[in-house]
């Protein structure tokens, strides 16, 4: 696995091998400043009536088999919320209602033995009691846990394990 500004030789305006790496990669022929961003996520705390909140587990690489929130990347041209609502519907095949902010969260994402740098925003919604939950996309399961039974040693990502500790501190400062 490689970071990103280890991925990229070339300059992407003009083809030149580019000159120096750090603190980003700048090209030596047209000056071009390659930066190196975040990818933008999404994530979805889908609350339940008895307040467990779904985990998605995931059916493709990478760590496919372990938890996840439903969720992905934001494509060109969209909201967040937009591409929320998307992933929504393509992972669990539902319509989402009223959308909230839950925080933002920092990690990483390896793709081809490529390490990309992302940053995911959490938002909350209330699960309808009239929909029906179905697995689709990159998704084989899913299951309701109260915050306190989640699978930590099942989390896909890092970044969980922050959302965990977020969603437990506000459980108790809630009760």
């Amino acid at each position: 696995m490689m970071e990103l500004k280890e991925a990229f030789k070339f300059c992407p305006r003009c083809g030149a091998k580019f000159a120096r790496k750090d603190p980003f990669p700048k090209c030596g022929n047209c000056n071009l400043n390659f930066y190196i961003n975040s990818k933008p996520c999404n994530g979805l705390l889908l609350k339940n009536e008895d307040g467990e909140y779904l985990l998605v587990e995931r059916g493709i690489e990478p760590r496919k088999g372990y938890y996840d929130t439903p969720g992905g990347f934001v494509d060109e041209g969209e909201t967040f919320e937009q591409s929320v609502r998307r992933e929504a519907k393509e992972e669990l095949g539902i319509q989402l209602g009223d959308l909230s902010y839950a925080g933002s969260y920092v990690d990483s994402y390896v793709f081809q033995d490529v390490e990309y740098p992302t940053i995911i925003v959490m938002f909350k919604a209330k699960m309808d009691k009239d929909a029906v939950l179905k697995a689709d996309d990159d998704v084989a399961s899913f299951k309701f846990f109260k915050v306190e039974d989640f699978p930590v040693e099942q989390f896909a990502f890092p970044w969980m394990n922050d959302l965990h500790r977020d969603l437990l501190r506000f459980n108790t400062k809630n009760k």
